[in-house]
């Protein structure tokens, strides 16, 4: 059965209501919300059309704050545990953006990888610059692809990320024993 309303509210108070769209005209739907605990009027929402918004103002005006601004990357091996096909669906899905990948390219064509104006291959980096590198991404991904290659595959890559926390888009195999 439907509650119905409390009466502590004075109905009166109803009238002074003014409705009004809070969301940003090309946001679309709305998958999350999330408010600051400090800033009480800042919110951000994120839209099935549109990417991330943000208020400071209680939702009277709305920015984007994602079109071009959002880094993904991978550090290692760029073989044939990679699943490029998949890479450059998701940065073709995703133009806002920007693939950064780190390490040489060994075991395939380079003219097989996907070329999107978001996807970069940086090649090889020292390895003590590699944190920074890392902070500079809003996650870290691992697109491991589905075959032999990565069947029992356990990356050490994956407490270096989590150590500099970053959240992780895994694609791949269960963890699994053999």
């Amino acid at each position: 059965t439907a509650q119905q309303p409390s009466a502590a509210v004075d109905p009166s108070y109803l009238n002074l209501l003014r409705w009004r769209p809070v969301g940003p005209a090309r946001g679309g739907r709305v998958i999350a919300v999330a408010g600051d605990p400090v800033n009480t009027f800042t919110f951000y929402q994120g839209t099935t059309g549109g990417g991330v918004w943000k208020t400071d103002d209680g939702g009277l005006n709305w920015a984007n704050v994602s079109d071009g601004f959002f880094k993904s990357g991978d550090i290692g091996v760029i073989d044939e545990r990679m699943d490029i096909e998949l890479l450059g669906r998701v940065a073709e899905k995703m133009p806002n953006w920007q693939f950064v990948m780190i390490g040489p390219v060994v075991k395939i064509d380079e003219n097989d990888l996907p070329r999107r104006a978001n996807i970069h291959y940086l090649g090889g980096k020292d390895y003590r610059d590699l944190p920074s590198y890392i902070g500079r991404w809003d996650v870290a991904m691992m697109p491991f692809a589905m075959n032999e290659s990565t069947r029992y595959i356990s990356p050490t890559k994956t407490p270096e990320y989590l150590a500099a926390g970053r959240p992780i888009l895994f694609h791949g195999p269960a963890y699994s024993s053999p």
